[in-house]
């Protein structure tokens, strides 16, 4: 895609992100994705603990190890500009 002055244009995040929806069952991508990242990043000793968690406890504590395990994964300046990236984005212009 190409704008007046014959530059590429920067594709839109919405209709990528839609068109992405529209090329894959979200669904099984998803499952697929989400066990794969549990087998990952949960240790057998986390895999145990959630074993003893009502499901509502189980998801939020399977989210919230992931997440820290990807943050950690990191290296430091792309987690210093992430900090900086969720400080600083709700007060972007619209």
């Amino acid at each position: 895609m190409t704008n007046a002055k014959g530059r590429e244009a920067e594709p839109k995040l919405i209709k990528t992100f839609l068109d992405d929806i529209n090329r894959v069952n979200i669904r099984r991508s998803f499952r697929t994705d989400w066990n794969e990242l549990k087998e990952f990043f949960l240790t057998e000793q986390r895999k145990n603990k959630l074993k003893h968690m009502s499901s509502f406890r189980r998801w939020l504590y399977t989210v919230g190890w992931m997440l820290k395990g990807l943050f950690l994964r990191l290296t430091p300046f792309r987690r210093l500009m992430l900090v900086v990236a969720v400080v600083f984005f709700p007060d972007l212009p619209e």
